[in-house]
């Protein structure tokens, strides 16, 4: 928008109300997180529904840096079959027999 001379830009009172719930969202994570190891901090932040671009900004790491390790703990929370691209036995009606 083209403003006329003698006009200021102002803020209005939703975009200032939003920067700061950003602002309050943000310290509540660096409080909630404090102490933690940045594994389990990243964990906690993906459960409170934060995007990578805010864990990003609460702890002072690249958006992509945490989406790396968000990729790396869902892979390493998958079962070993899953990872080889297998099917578990149970899957496919294989029943070890009683012993």
């Amino acid at each position: 928008m083209v403003k006329k001379s003698g006009e200021r830009d102002e803020i209005s009172k939703d975009d200032l109300m939003l920067a700061e719930l950003r602002t309050a969202n943000r310290l509540l994570a660096i409080l909630a997180t404090r102490g933690m190891e940045q594994r389990e901090a990243i964990a906690l932040l993906v459960g409170m529904s934060f995007t990578p671009r805010a864990i990003a900004a609460a702890l002072s790491m690249t958006p992509n840096a945490v989406s790396v390790a968000i990729h790396r703990m869902k892979k390493a929370e998958q079962p070993a079959t899953e990872k080889m691209g297998g099917t578990p036995a149970a899957a496919v009606g294989e029943v070890e027999p009683n012993g």
